[in-house]
C-alpha cells in the first residue's frame, strides 16, 4: 500500500470521515466468505479520485503539501501551514497572562486579527459552535476553520485566544437579570404556596401533589418566557457587534433553576403546613391566628346545640341556639309581639324603668275602673 493509501485509510477510519468517503468513492463488489458457519463477511472495493498539491507561499522559504479528494476538497493529508503564518501571533499570544482582561483591548485584539481571512473564518467559526463560555474544544473549532492545516498545540493556542476575545465582545450571560428574576419567580412561588397551605391544608397528600405538578408546570412556562427575555436582552447588548461573531447564549441554568425551585416548594409546603396547624408563626391569615368569636342572633342550630364553622377569611362563627320565651297570663298565654310592631306611646304602657307593662292582659279591666269613676264624680259635681 502507498502512503497516499495508508494516509487515506487513516482518515476514514476517524470518526465522521467514512461518510464522507462514501459519497465520493466508486464501490464494486469484491466477493463474499464465511469465516465461522454463522458470519458471512460481504468485501467490497472502491476507487476515488485524489489531488495532490504542492505549493509555496510569498515570504516563506518551505514548501507545503497536501491530499485531498472530491468536490468540495476534503484534505486528509495537511501541513503546518497556519503555524508558520501565524507564528509571530502565537509568541504574542503566549506573552500574555492569561489574567488578561478589559473590553477595551480585547476589542483591540479583534481589530488586528480579524485582518486575516483566517481568523475571520475561526471567529465565525467558534462563535457558531462552542457550547459554553468556557468550552475547551475551542482549539478544535480552531483547527476545523482552518481545514487542519495546522497542530493540535498551535491550535489550541489560537482558539483559546479567539474564545477570549469573543467573550470579551459578544455577551453570553446576564447575570443580574437571572438574580432578579430568580429571586422574584421563587419569591411569588414561597409566598403563593405557603398562603395555600396554610389556609387550606385538610391533612391529606391529594393537598401536596396537584400542588406540586401545578408548581412544575408553571415553572416550565416561567423559565421559558425568562429565556425569551433573557435572549432579546443579550441581542440588545450586542447590537454593535457583528451578527457573525455574536455568541448565542447557551447557559440558562437549568439546573441551578430547577434546585431552586424544589428547594423553595420544600420549604413553603413544610412551613405552610405546620402553620396551619398552629406549631409557628402564621405567615398569613391563618385560621387560628384570626380566630373571633361571634354569636350570630339570627342563626340557630336545629339539632339544639351550638357548634364552631371556620370560614375561608379566618372567623370562628359560635352558633347558639335561642330560646324563645312564652308568656303566661291566667288562663291563656300570648307570644311576644313582633319588633317591628309599634310600641304604644303613652305613659300607662311602661313602668318606672322604661319596660313596658309586665300585666298587659288586665289593663283593659282598670281602664273600665277609671272611666266609672269618672262619670260618678261628674254626676256628683252636677248635684
Amino acid at each position: 500500500m502507498t502512503d497516499e493509501g495508508r494516509l487515506l485509510n487513516q482518515y476514514i477510519s476517524g470518526k465522521g470521515n467514512f461518510e464522507k468517503f462514501v459519497k465520493y468513492a466508486d464501490f464494486s463488489f469484491a466477493g463474499k466468505s464465511f469465516p465461522e458457519p454463522d458470519i458471512a463477511l460481504l468485501e467490497y472495493s472502491g476507487t476515488v479520485e485524489t489531488a495532490d498539491l504542492t505549493f509555496s507561499v510569498k515570504g516563506h522559504d518551505k514548501e507545503y503539501r497536501v491530499l485531498s479528494f472530491g468536490t468540495p476538497a476534503e484534505l486528509f493529508m495537511t501541513c503546518n501551514l497556519y503555524d508558520d503564518l501565524f507564528a509571530e501571533e502565537i509568541e504574542y499570544i503566549k506573552s500574555q497572562p492569561e489574567t488578561q482582561t478589559g473590553k477595551e483591548f480585547f476589542k483591540n485584539e479583534l481589530e488586528k486579527l480579524e485582518k486575516f481571512p483566517a481568523f475571520q473564518r475561526a471567529f465565525a467559526y467558534i462563535a457558531a459552535h462552542k457550547k459554553s463560555i468556557d468550552d475547551p474544544n475551542a482549539g478544535q473549532y480552531f483547527s476545523d476553520s482552518c481545514s487542519g492545516c495546522i497542530n493540535d498545540e498551535s491550535a489550541r493556542i489560537l482558539g483559546l485566544y479567539s474564545s477570549r476575545i469573543l467573550n470579551s465582545i459578544s455577551a453570553t450571560r446576564n447575570k443580574l437579570f437571572t438574580l432578579i428574576s430568580f429571586f422574584a419567580v421563587f419569591a411569588v412561588f414561597a409566598a403563593d404556596d405557603e398562603h395555600f397551605f396554610e389556609m387550606n391544608y385538610t391533612g391529606n397528600i391529594s393537598d401536596i401533589l396537584p400542588r406540586y405538578f401545578l408548581d412544575l408546570a408553571k415553572a416550565i412556562l416561567i423559565f421559558f418566557g425568562l429565556m425569551f427575555v433573557n435572549s432579546v436582552i443579550l441581542d440588545l447588548k450586542n447590537i454593535s457587534v457583528k451578527k457573525e461573531y455574536r455568541q448565542a447564549c447557551k447557559e440558562y441554568y437549568l439546573m441551578t433553576y430547577m434546585f431552586l425551585l424544589h428547594v423553595c416548594v420544600a420549604v413553603s409546603f413544610t412551613y405552610g403546613i405546620l402553620a396551619h396547624k398552629g406549631d409557628v408563626p402564621a405567615v398569613g391569615n391563618a385560621p387560628y391566628a384570626l380566630k373571633k368569636e361571634y354569636v350570630d342572633p339570627y342563626i340557630t342550630d336545629p339539632a339544639g346545640k351550638a357548634w364552631d364553622k371556620t370560614l375561608d377569611l379566618g372567623y370562628s362563627y359560635v352558633l347558639v341556639p335561642i330560646k324563645k320565651s312564652i308568656e303566661f297570663y291566667g288562663s291563656f298565654l300570648r307570644k311576644p309581639e313582633p319588633k317591628s310592631a309599634k310600641e304604644p306611646k303613652s305613659a300607662e304602657a311602661k313602668d318606672k324603668s322604661g319596660n313596658r307593662n309586665s300585666q298587659p292582659a288586665n289593663s283593659w279591666r282598670n281602664k273600665n275602673r277609671n272611666q266609672k269613676s269618672k262619670d260618678s264624680k261628674k254626676k256628683n259635681n252636677q248635684k
